[in-house]
């Protein structure tokens, strides 16, 4: 596959986010889906849930998961764009970079380096705080504020 048809298909994948996290929140339990509204508090809420879940990034990397995987970075995404602004990107021109064709988000307040949700979901389990996520939002959230 060519970049341009790599790009096209980026293009698709984010035509059809909140399609996908419509299903990834129908195979969440009721108590998790029903408290999930893109704030920091439902941040900690789903990492809680991804960390009694899965033991390992491996776990939901499994082919089985691949809804859950995808729906949970999605999400986290939304999550951060909605709150700091920013705009999904993806690279095909540079292989050498630690994100080569992995969705990021770019440009969000108080950012000053490339952000993954993808890794940053498989990055909670060696972490198994349950605040990762909010963690991360709230520090970029005062880095914004303080105008840095």
């Amino acid at each position: 596959m060519n970049r341009k048809d790599r790009e096209d298909q980026f293009q698709v994948w984010l035509i059809h986010t909140d399609d996908a996290i419509a299903v990834f929140k129908r195979k969440l339990p009721e108590n998790v889906s029903g408290n999930i509204d893109y704030s920091p508090a439902s941040l900690d809420i789903l990492e809680g849930w991804l960390l009694s879940r899965y033991s390992s990034k491996e776990d939901i990397k499994r082919e089985s998961e691949s809804i859950i995987f995808d729906g949970s970075a999605r999400y986290l995404g939304e999550a951060f764009r909605k709150t700091l602004g920013g705009r999904w990107i993806i690279n095909f021109k540079d292989r050498a970079d630690i994100f080569y064709g992995i969705p990021q988000l770019s440009d969000m307040s108080g950012q000053e380096v490339p952000f993954s949700p993808l890794t940053t979901v498989t990055a909670c389990f060696s972490r198994r705080t349950g605040n990762y996520f909010s963690t991360i939002l709230r520090n970029l959230r005062k880095k914004a504020d303080a105008g840095m």
